[in-house]
C-alpha cells in the first residue's frame, strides 16, 4: 500500500510495498506527490534505407567508436538468387547515418548464417558460410577512416561438412578468437544439417588464422535452416554458447582446447533470434530473450542457472520472432521483436523486476521494406541505440538511431502507474513509486 500526507504537489509520503526508482521528467516538470505515468518514445526514431546493400539478407554491425559502425550484409545488387558479401563503414553525423563505399568481401556467401567481431588489435573478423561449398569461411578486414580494406575469403574453419547457417564468433583474449560453426562430423558425408561444434582460432599479425581442435557440442541436437547461435564472452578463458532448440552451455578456454560444461536446456523454441537476442549485464549476468520470454541467467563455473523469467509483453511473445536485448541503464533493458511478418516492436523492461515501462511501441510499422526480422540492436558509446532491421526484396537494411531510449515519467490524470516522491525535471532525475 502506499498514503500520501498532505495535497498532490507537495507534503510527505510513505512508500510501502513497492519499487522507488529514480527517472527523468518526459517534459514537465514533475512535484512530489505527484501520479505519474511511463513513457516510452522508442518509435520516434529516423529510418534510413542503405541502398547500397540491396537484397540484402543476413545482416551484422560492430561498433568502432563514437562515430562509426563496420557493417556487413549478404546482399545481391542485381541477382537475388546470387548472394555476395559486403561491408562498409556507416558514419553518425547528427543523428544521420552517412553511409560509406561499399567493399566486396566474397563472391558468394548464404542468405543466412553472419558473423562480425572486433578484435583488439583493431581488425575485424567477418564468419560466413558457403552451401554451395558446404563451408564455413572468414575474411579479416581493416578500416581506416570510412576505407575498408579485406583478405581474400578463407573458407574450411571446421573439418568437414554442413549446410546448416549456425554461425558465431568472439574474441575472447588477444587475437584469440572462439568459434562455432555446423559440422557433420563425417568426412563420407558431402552435404548434411550438421550439430554444432566450436574451435578456437589464433590470429597472427598479418591476419592468418591457425585452428585448434574442434569439439562436438551437442550430438544429440541437429540444427535446421536458418538457426542462429550466439556466443558472450563471459572471460578471456569462458563463452556462454546460445544456440539450437534454445540450449545454453558454458565452454572454457585453456590454450587452444575448449571443454564444455552441463548443457542447460532455455526453451522450447528455436533460436531465431536477432544477431544480438542476448547480452551480458553489468552485473555479470546475462539476459536472453527467445519465444515469449524473457530469461536472467547466471554462470557459476561451468554451471548455467535460469535466476529468472519473465514473460513477454502481447506484440512481443509471438512465437518463433526474432528478437534483440540491449542494456541501456543499469536497470533497464530494450527488447525489440518481429511481429508476424513485417513489423517490429519494442519495449523496456526492468532487469530486476520484469516490469514493462509505458506501452509496447510499433519500432516498424508493418511494410514490404522489411521482412519483420529485428535483426541487430547494440548501445552507442554516445547516446542512443543503433537499431538494424533486415530489408525485404529489392531493398538494402534499414537502420536508425533512437535517441531517446530512455525510461521517462509523466504526470498522469488517468491510466496511473505510480507516483513521484521527490521532484522530476527533463535534466535532473527523481524518484518515483511504482507497484512491482
Amino acid at each position: 500500500m502506499i498514503s500520501i500526507k498532505g495535497s498532490s504537489g507537495g507534503g510527505e509520503i510513505e512508500v510501502v510495498n513497492g519499487i522507488v526508482e529514480k527517472f527523468k521528467a518526459y517534459e514537465d516538470d514533475i512535484s512530489p506527490n505527484t501520479f505519474i505515468k511511463f513513457v516510452n518514445r522508442l518509435n520516434e526514431a529516423n529510418h534510413q534505407n542503405i541502398a547500397a546493400m540491396d537484397y540484402a539478407c543476413s545482416s551484422d554491425a560492430v561498433i568502432l567508436d563514437d562515430k562509426r559502425l563496420f557493417l556487413a550484409c549478404s546482399a545481391a545488387s542485381s541477382n537475388p538468387n546470387r548472394l555476395k558479401l559486403y561491408a562498409a563503414v556507416l558514419t553518425i553525423e547528427n543523428g544521420t547515418i552517412i553511409t560509406g563505399t561499399r567493399v566486396l568481401i566474397s563472391e558468394i556467401v548464404n542468405r543466412t548464417g553472419l558473423e562480425v567481431a572486433k578484435l583488439s588489435s583493431g581488425k575485424i573478423y567477418i564468419q560466413a558460410i558457403n552451401n554451395s561449398k558446404s563451408s564455413t569461411g572468414y575474411s579479416m578486414c581493416t578500416v581506416s577512416g570510412s576505407e575498408i580494406s579485406s583478405t581474400e575469403m578463407a573458407w574450411g574453419i571446421q573439418d568437414y561438412y554442413s549446410t546448416n547457417t549456425m554461425c558465431a564468433a568472439v574474441e575472447v583474449s588477444s587475437n584469440k578468437i572462439v568459434s562455432a560453426f555446423p559440422d557433420t562430423g563425417d568426412s563420407s558425408t558431402v552435404e548434411g544439417t550438421g550439430k554444432p561444434y566450436a574451435r578456437i582460432l589464433n590470429v597472427s599479425d598479418n591476419g592468418e588464422i591457425t585452428k585448434g581442435s574442434q569439439l562436438l557440442i551437442d550430438s544429440n541436437e541437429p540444427l535446421y535452416s536458418g538457426n542462429n547461435a550466439e556466443l558472450i564472452k563471459i572471460s578471456s578463458t569462458k563463452v556462454l554458447l546460445l544456440y539450437g532448440i534454445v540450449k545454453g552451455v558454458v565452454l572454457s578456454i585453456s590454450g587452444d582446447t575448449i571443454t564444455k560444461g552441463t548443457i542447460l536446456k532455455i526453451d522450447s523454441a528455436y533460436m531465431y533470434s536477432g544477431k544480438e537476442g542476448s547480452c551480458l549485464l553489468d552485473n555479470g549476468k546475462i539476459a536472453v530473450a527467445a519465444n515469449k520470454s524473457l530469461y536472467i541467467l547466471s554462470v557459476s563455473g561451468n554451471t548455467i542457472t535460469i535466476e529468472k523469467t519473465y514473460e513477454l509483453p502481447e506484440k512481443m511473445n509471438y512465437t518463433d520472432s526474432r528478437k534483440t536485448v540491449t542494456q541501456i541503464s543499469t536497470e533497464h533493458l530494450l527488447v525489440s521483436s518481429s511481429y508476424q511478418t513485417n513489423a517490429v516492436h519494442g519495449c523496456l523492461i526492468n532487469i530486476t523486476s520484469g516490469k514493462v515501462y509505458g506501452d509496447v511501441v510499433e519500432i516498424i510499422g508493418n511494410t514490404s521494406a522489411l521482412t519483420g526480422y529485428a535483426a541487430l540492436a547494440l548501445k552507442l558509446n554516445g547516446n542512443g541505440v543503433f537499431m538494424l532491421e533486415a530489408g525485404g526484396s529489392n531493398r538494402g537494411p534499414y537502420t536508425q538511431i533512437i535517441n531517446d531510449a530512455e525510461v521517462k515519467i509523466d504526470i498522469a490524470s488517468d491510466a496511473i502507474e505510480g507516483i513521484a516522491t521527490d521532484k522530476a525535471t527533463k535534466s535532473m532525475s527523481g524518484k518515483a513509486w511504482y507497484l512491482k
